[in-house]
Parts: structure tokens; C-alpha cells; sequence
């Protein structure tokens, strides 16, 4: 009988420990209240930065469903400083591009109830990747972004108003 124990508590043990419901989330036995969650909800102003240094003004968009998962869009410009060399195609300076966030969640609490790991996956024209964020909801966000695990990209934000680009302030 014991032995049977010890393996269900192993099999339940690989299940996922995050479980959403419509009042709120479980992460690592904390629970966060729906309102909480609905504090990441809103638009971010901050930079895209490649790590060859490229850096690119983004407005990121997030919404959470029913099922505590985060989506949502982004749009950013693409500044490419560097001359036409004839051989490498290079971005006009001020175009747009957008992308999608889909299949987000979070994933850790750093510091209840201030920091949480976020992970969501993001999609647009040229490639597909995840970013991963430390997320203060309701304020900013930062972390790393890329189409492969070992990109050193970093993505970051803080809540504004993305007609202006003002940031929120806080008091």
C-alpha cells in the first residue's frame, strides 16, 4: 500500500503545478485573485533589444482570458542605421512590423504579490520564439526574448498609454 502511495504522489507530482479557475490562480500554492491577474492587462512602452546591440521602440499589448492565459500584440519600428551595402538587406528606417503573444502564463511568484514569472510565445513575420518576463503587474516587465533558447535578447516595458507613448505614473 505504501509503495502505491509513493507512486501516485510521483505521478501527481510531474503534473503541472499551475491550475487556473475562474476565481483566480495556483502557482507553487500561492493563490493569485482574478483582479491580480487582470493587473497585467493593458499596454507597456519600452525597447526591443537584439543582442548585437540593435535597439527598437515597442508597444506591447496584453489580455488575459477566462483561463488566466495571457495574449495579445505588439508593434514595433525598426531603426537600421547601417548603409546599403549592396549585399545585406536592410529595414527602411521607421517601418512597423507587428506580432502576436499567444499561449502565455505565469509560471513562478518571485515576491508575493509584487514579482511574477510570465512566459509567452509571440509570433510575426520574420520568425516565432518565446519571451520570458519578470513581471510586476500593473508597472513593467523585462526579459528575455529569441527564436532559440541561448538568445540573449532582452524585451522590456512599462504601463502607458500608447497614443502618447506616456508612461503611468506612480506614486
Amino acid at each position: 500500500m505504501r509503495a502505491f502511495l509513493s507512486v501516485l504522489v510521483l505521478i501527481f507530482s510531474f503534473q503541472s503545478w499551475t491550475k487556473a479557475d475562474q476565481h483566480g490562480l495556483v502557482v507553487d500554492s500561492f493563490h493569485i485573485d482574478r483582479k491580480t491577474i487582470k493587473k497585467i492587462e493593458g499596454s507597456y512602452c519600452g525597447y526591443l533589444v537584439y543582442e548585437a546591440g540593435d535597439e527598437n521602440r515597442i508597444i506591447s499589448t496584453f489580455k488575459v482570458n477566462q483561463n488566466n492565459e495571457i495574449w495579445g500584440n505588439y508593434i514595433f519600428e525598426n531603426y537600421d542605421r547601417d548603409k546599403d551595402d549592396g549585399e545585406q538587406l536592410h529595414f527602411a528606417d521607421g517601418e512597423v512590423y507587428k506580432g502576436v503573444f499567444f499561449n502565455g502564463k505565469i509560471e513562478e511568484i518571485i515576491e508575493l504579490p509584487d514579482l511574477f514569472k510570465v512566459k509567452v510565445f509571440w509570433t510575426d513575420d520574420f520568425a516565432s520564439g518565446h519571451l520570458d518576463m519578470n513581471f510586476m503587474f500593473g508597472v513593467s516587465f523585462k526579459g528575455d526574448w529569441g527564436d532559440r533558447i541561448l538568445d540573449k535578447n532582452t524585451w522590456s516595458g512599462m504601463k502607458c498609454n500608447p497614443e502618447t507613448g506616456e508612461t503611468i505614473k506612480f506614486k
